[in-house]
């Protein structure tokens, strides 16, 4: 599933690094999360947990 990922802030340095966020889908309303550089998850606003991908061109593919 193709979705929109709207930079909010970035904290640099640390380890893991964080990048906050906002996701967009076509299907879905919009939830913010933490892109979680080793663990590679969103936690969204409904508490879930999906993993994503994204591919060369920078778009993200997220799994429920």
């Amino acid at each position: 599933m193709n979705c929109f990922v709207e930079v909010i802030s970035s904290i640099l340095g640390g380890t893991p690094a964080k990048l906050n966020f906002r996701v967009s889908t076509f299907k879905e309303s919009t939830g913010y999360g933490t892109f979680i550089s080793d663990k590679r998850q969103i936690n969204n606003e409904a508490s879930t947990t999906n993993t994503f991908e994204s591919n060369a061109d920078g778009n993200v593919f997220v799994e429920k």
